[in-house]
């Protein structure tokens, strides 16, 4: 990432004990949604145009996910890393019916 310097510039900045600049790496944060009494988290925002599974899910519930900030996790919070990767196998959507109809 030196290329942008030339050694002149570099010797300048050592002798003044500047430390040369660097990109931070980009924080790995997460999202949170609400949809109804659950709480979705991932590592990328939910997409825009969401899947026909999905809008079926959100149908059931009642209402489409809203972005909150959340303090803590709750037993109601969700991980939809995995999601929308591939279309839903029929084992996911029990695992997942099974998990809501117990929350």
């Amino acid at each position: 990432m030196n290329a942008q310097w030339t050694s002149q510039q570099m010797q300048a900045l050592a002798a003044m004990n500047i430390p040369l600049w660097e990109k931070a790496p980009e924080p790995k944060g997460q999202y949170f949604y609400k949809l109804g009494s659950y709480h979705l988290v991932g590592e990328t925002q939910l997409p825009v145009e969401l899947p026909q599974w999905f809008k079926d899910f959100c149908l059931c519930v009642g209402e489409r996910p809203v972005a909150v900030k959340i303090t803590e996790l709750s037993d109601n919070c969700l991980n939809y890393d995995t999601w929308f990767d591939n279309l839903p196998t029929p084992e996911f959507k029990k695992e997942l019916w099974q998990r809501l109809s117990h929350a």
